[in-house]
């Protein structure tokens, strides 16, 4: 199986609690989230959301789309969200 690593870093000028709410809840992220298509929720992981497993579609400028399911790994509250 192939591995991929994607690393974001974000400017945001928001409070960070709130960025975290938004970013952590991917259920909400077609609402806003103006690439994200779809998101499906297949294992809702722990309280923490580690363990969550989830299929999102994504749809940029090129002209496909692109499905992938994430599980989360690693969840340290407003610090990193790992999957």
């Amino acid at each position: 199986m192939a591995e991929f690593r994607f690393v974001s870093v974000w400017n945001i000028e928001a409070p960070l609690a709130h960025v975290c709410n938004a970013i952590s809840n991917c259920l909400h992220w077609p609402h806003w989230w103006k690439g994200v298509e779809k998101v499906e929720e297949f294992d809702p992981g722990g309280m923490d959301g580690v363990g969550s497993l989830g299929r999102l579609t994504w749809k940029g400028r090129l002209p496909y789309r692109l499905t992938f399911d994430i599980r989360v790994t690693r969840a340290v509250p407003l610090t990193l969200l790992e999957g």
